[in-house]
């Protein structure tokens, strides 16, 4: 390959940028030559728009004025007005005349009656010619009307000699024409103003119609012709360009698209350009003289610079055999000098480095060695991790297993209530495969009604929670699952683990199908209330003859035998109250349990109840208080039998789980929950805190102490709970052993036809 010097490269670098400078320049040049020919054509275009605006307002502004006094005056209705009001109009368009440069007189036209409605002349010499003032239905007049535009007619001469024209202005109402204004337009008063607007201007300004005639110029133009006979004739707001630098214009246009006229500027090069050119010249000659000059420099340069370089180049060859001994010697202090001792410090530097390296080299040996221990070490790590893995999988596996052996279905979603979890006994509850439901939404396998037959929305069976708890979350029974072929009775379990937002589990559904045990249910209701009902007749029978007996065989019966009698008449009426209470539940359970609701007086029942039971009380050592309320209390909607025996049980078992002290019954009245809320109160053994939420169970019974104070059924408080839910009361229990117990129930209050409570007094 051929080699060239740094000499030459220098030199050739120095032509490289002067053909770079003198490209520049004439870029920069032709740039600057474009934008002013744009500048030209901005000027020009901003000069022919402020002459045509003008032209326009001294020409259409007058007709403006005249057509809206036509309509101020009415004349546009064609109807008659005096004379005061058509003199006034003449003098008002008169004046308008006098300040319209270019009209000379004008005639207002009535086109349905084809007549003419006033006239005004700004010289009233020019009156001579009748013809102007007539509704002369000319070709122009027509195409005004027709076509609802402004019609210029063809140029001519007046009788005063003078180049006029005609302009057609129509006037509408409701998009017709009524009125046509006829004005006589002089040119020669447009070529005076043009002139004069000309002076401020360096160019020509011409003035064609819509026959691209000339109508009128500022100036006398030799080259007029040239304008007139290019396309700047016919194309507005373009700029264009014609002849050489010396001889040639540019010319510029724009349309009155209200009149139709074209308005052209022309402007001669020698004047447009005349600061480029002078720019341009004054360029060209400092670029020529600072060429010349650089290329002298460019040689000397290049053989001063090389000598110091051509001497290092010499030691860098020596460094590149081995040599790191060698120094430069400094001669000077510009940009050579300091590349000489940049060497001199690399030299240094490289010695350095070749010392560092073969030091490095001993660390990296060492570091080597440790690589490789640490190496088995993580191979170790890694088989440790591929076993813990292995038993991962194990354990996932066998959680699978256990999961889709589980009796009850279980259902997981994660934190998009998606399925991700769906055992086969989810399948036969439910009816849906998990191929077909995982992935997909909660909502599509689960629809779950309440008692009441309202839909459970998801947000509350399957709540997601983002803390660290670990529990239930929703927990229901006796729910309603609508599958695909049958509605099935459940028992729903909603939890969550600690972990879930880390393994993306939301929420855990255990489901419990309830069906079987609600069929098996419904079976002991119907034998119990069977087995009570056929248990009433044997009853009732020795009931009958225990009766007899009593009335007929007392005198012949010894004593033990009258004790053996009372005794079996206990019996029975145990054996008949258990009959009853069964037969109460099991209507209950049916929901056969009527109530004959009716106004009741509660302060006077609870009376009553409490004398009946004084007696029984004072037997057992105890003391049976009540004191009526202040307050005035609202009569209670109730069924009277039904209630009292809730009442009646409830102080009955305050009696009889009560070995010492008393029993007392109070009444109040809760307006807010407009409910009347009775309490017994006593002072016996309390209830234990655990058997507190069962007390309204069914045969439920509290073991212990209170169990051995009395035999009972467990039904009582059940049925009690049952009456007090129909009457849509409430019944709670708050007890501490040891303390006592308080029985609460509330009842609402009756009401008349007006909504309005009902007292047991008229209110006062």
């Amino acid at each position: 390959m051929f080699k060239i010097s740094v000499r030459t490269k220098i030199f050739l670098a120095f032509i490289l940028i002067l053909l770079l400078t003198y490209s520049t320049t004439f870029l920069i040049t032709s740039i600057v030559q474009q934008y002013s020919v744009e500048q030209i054509e901005a000027s020009h275009s901003e000069h022919i728009s402020s002459v045509s605006k003008s032209l326009e307002n001294n020409t259409l502004g007058p007709l403006k004025s005249i057509a809206q006094l036509t309509t101020t005056y009415n004349l546009s209705k064609n109807e008659a007005i005096n004379t005061a009001d058509y003199v006034s109009f003449v003098n008002e368009v008169n004046s308008i005349l006098d300040q319209a440069p270019f009209i000379t007189r004008t005639a207002i036209l009535g086109v349905s009656q084809q007549d003419v409605l006033a006239r005004a002349e700004k010289y009233p010499a020019t009156g001579t010619d009748v013809s102007f003032f007539s509704f002369d239905n000319s070709k122009e007049l027509q195409t005004a009307i027709n076509d609802n535009v402004i019609t210029t007619a063809n140029l001519r001469l007046n009788s005063n000699s003078q180049k006029v024209f005609t302009l057609y202005y129509p006037v509408l109402e409701d998009s017709d024409v009524i009125i046509v204004i006829k004005s006589e337009i002089t040119i020669d008063e447009i070529s005076r103003w043009l002139s004069q607007v000309g002076l401020s201007y360096s160019g020509t300004f011409f003035i064609l119609d819509r026959s691209h005639k000339l109508i009128a110029t500022s100036k006398k133009d030799p080259q007029q012709s040239i304008v007139l006979n290019q396309n700047v004739a016919t194309t507005p707001l373009v700029g264009y360009e014609y002849g050489g630098k010396d001889d040639g214009f540019i010319a510029s246009s724009t349309q009155i698209p209200n009149l139709d006229w074209l308005v052209i500027f022309k402007e001669p090069k020698s004047v447009a350009f005349a600061q480029f050119y002078s720019l341009k010249k004054a360029t060209h000659m400092a670029i020529g003289s600072a060429m010349t000059l650089l290329i002298v420099l460019a040689a000397y340069i290049s053989y001063v610079f090389t000598k110091d370089i051509r001497g290092l180049t010499k030691e860098v060859k020596k460094m590149l055999e081995g040599n790191y001994d060698i120094r430069v010697q400094v001669k000077s202090k510009d940009e050579v000098g300091e590349l000489s001792q940049a060497f001199n410090e690399l030299i240094d530097q490289l010695s350095e480095k070749i010392t560092l390296l073969e030091q490095q080299k001993k660390e990296l040996d060492v570091d080597r060695k440790q690589l490789r221990e640490q190496d088995k070490k993580l191979q170790k790590i890694n088989k440790e991790l591929l076993e813990e893995k292995a038993q991962l999988v194990a354990e996932r596996n066998k959680v699978s297993v256990v999961l889709q052996g589980v009796t009850d279905p279980i259902i997981a979603v994660d934190y998009d209530r998606t399925i991700v979890i769906f055992n086969n006994a989810a399948e036969k509850l439910t009816g849906f495969l998990a191929d077909e439901v995982l992935g997909h939404v909660i909502e599509r396998v689960l629809t779950l009604f309440d008692k009441d037959n309202n839909l459970i929305s998801p947000h509350q069976y399957c709540p997601l929670r983002y803390d660290d708890f670990e529990g239930i979350t929703y927990q229901a029974e006796d729910l309603r699952l609508r599958t695909n072929d049958k509605d099935i009775h459940v028992n729903i379990t909603s939890s969550k683990i600690a972990e879930s937002v880390k393994a993306n589990l939301g929420c855990i559904i255990t489901l419990h199908d309830t069906s079987r045990e609600r069929e098996l249910e419904k079976m002991k209701i119907d034998f119990v209330s069977m087995a009570a009902h056929e248990l009433r007749t044997p009853l009732t029978t020795i009931r009958g003859y225990m009766d007899i007996l009593n009335q007929e065989s007392t005198n012949k019966l010894t004593e033990q035998e009258k004790t053996f009698l009372n005794r079996i008449g206990i019996a029975t009426q145990q054996l008949t109250d258990l009959m009853e209470n069964l037969l109460s539940v099991s209507r209950i359970e049916k929901g056969t349990y009527k109530l004959s609701l009716e106004p009741v007086d509660w302060i006077k029942t609870v009376t009553n109840q409490v004398e009946v039971f004084q007696p029984e009380a004072k037997d057992r050592g105890l003391k049976l208080n009540w004191t009526p309320p202040q307050e005035e209390i609202p009569l209670v909607y109730a069924d009277p039998l039904r209630i009292t025996e809730v009442l009646n049980n409830l102080i009955s078992n305050a009696i009889k789980y009560t070995p010492k002290g008393s029993i007392t019954v109070s009444v109040e009245y809760d307006p807010k929950q407009e409910m009347v809320i009775t309490h017994i109160q006593d002072t016996g053994q309390g209830i234990p805190k655990e058997s507190l939420p069962r007390m309204f169970e069914k045969f439920f019974r509290i073991s212990g102490v209170l169990e051995q104070g009395s035999k009972g059924t467990g039904l009582g408080l059940y049925i009690t709970k049952a009456i007090v839910t129909l009457h849509n009361g409430e019944i709670w229990v708050d007890s501490e052993e040891g303390v006592g117990s308080v029985f609460s129930f509330s009842l609402p209050i009756a009401k008349d036809d007006k909504h309005e409570k009902i007292y047991t007094q008229p209110k006062k």
